[in-house]
């Protein structure tokens, strides 16, 4: 559940996830704010500054030299804070860039130039027990919206929804011209059968069309 990017050739991954307990008997998840770097040329690790709070299940993605990460969830709630990881001379920092205009966690995120495309997700954190294991997926959304972080004061603007069933758990990429959405899944009610997707859809940027391909 950590975000990740590329930033100036190292691979940055923060936040996210782990359990206390052992394995079959695992007792409580907890949220993390730690980042880290790695050099792939050198294969080395470096301990970067924690995020400002701890949080899992966020969406993210690189814009320029900073790492954006969207939403997710916190020990206490749902995020709804955007923070930027930036490289600087002295090192990384950690910044609040702004507000998620709704609740949104497990959602998928892509930027083609200064704009940040945000797909998908669901609403609520959904656990199957009070320990954390995660999840259901009743408030998967098919919601597509970008922001233009050149001007972020014009704010959020939706777009055309993905087609078909909700779903979570998908992959999202971009060539820079379309949109692409890989499988995903869906379970409303844990003694619901999970239902999983091989679809892949298509959103083609500037005609803001969606196809199955």
């Amino acid at each position: 559940g950590y975000a990740a990017g590329v930033l100036v050739g190292k691979l940055v991954i923060a936040g996210g996830t782990y359990w206390e307990g052992t394995k079959g008997n695992w007792t409580r998840k907890i949220f993390s704010p730690s980042a880290h770097a790695f050099d792939a040329k050198n294969e080395t690790w470096e301990k970067l500054p924690d995020a400002p709070f701890a949080f899992g299940y966020a969406a993210s993605t690189v814009v320029g030299d900073k790492l954006f990460v969207l939403g997710g969830y916190t020990p206490d709630g749902i995020n709804r804070r955007i923070l930027t990881l930036t490289r600087q001379k002295n090192g990384y920092v950690w910044e609040v860039f702004g507000e998620m205009p709704a609740d949104r966690l497990f959602a998928q995120a892509v930027s083609v130039g200064k704009k940040i495309y945000l797909l998908g997700g669901t609403t609520k954190f959904e656990p199957y027990d009070a320990a954390g294991t995660c999840c259901t997926s009743a408030t998967a959304t098919n919601n597509l919206m970008v922001l233009d972080t050149a001007n972020p004061h014009t704010g959020w603007q939706q777009l055309a929804p993905y087609p078909g069933d909700r779903r979570w758990l998908f992959t999202a990429e971009t060539d820079g011209n379309s949109i692409w959405m890989f499988g995903g899944t869906f379970q409303a009610d844990q003694r619901d059968p999970t239902r999983n997707f091989d679809e892949v859809l298509r959103y083609e940027i500037k005609a803001g069309r969606w196809s199955v391909v």
